[in-house]
């Protein structure tokens, strides 16, 4: 069992990516853009990148997600192969869905608390 880490970044897309020739990349239909992993936002076209690590530091997973969507609904599907006795993530994974998922597998969790979270979690880094 060992330790991994997560965490995730946005990749901002070039219009033509999309497979606009010279037109806006937003009249693309949305299952095309979906299969490419590409999601519009406010900023544009973005994609997301979630990746797993070993506590060394070692590719242990990833997904490539549209960029609309949320960094741990891809955290099931990462872990899925991944013996895991502890996870570090930043406080997007901080959500009481994540935890349940953890507390079921037996992972240690090392993230801090939100601060709108009525009474914070207590953490000890592995």
């Amino acid at each position: 069992m060992a330790t991994v880490m997560v965490d995730g970044a946005l990749v901002k897309i070039h219009q033509h990516s999309a497979g606009a020739p010279k037109a806006d990349a937003l009249t693309v239909p949305d299952a095309s853009r979906a299969a490419q992993a590409i999601g519009v936002i406010r900023g544009g076209l973005t994609a997301q990148i979630v990746v797993l690590v070993e506590k060394a530091g070692r590719l242990a997973g990833f997904a490539l997600t549209t960029g609309s969507a949320r960094e741990p609904d891809s955290l099931p599907a990462l872990l899925a192969g991944v013996p895991a006795s502890a996870l570090i993530a930043n406080k997007a994974y901080e959500a009481n869905a994540t935890l349940s998922l953890l507390d079921e597998r037996d992972i240690a969790t090392v993230m801090l608390s939100r601060e709108n979270r009525k009474a914070s979690r207590w953490y000890d880094r592995p």
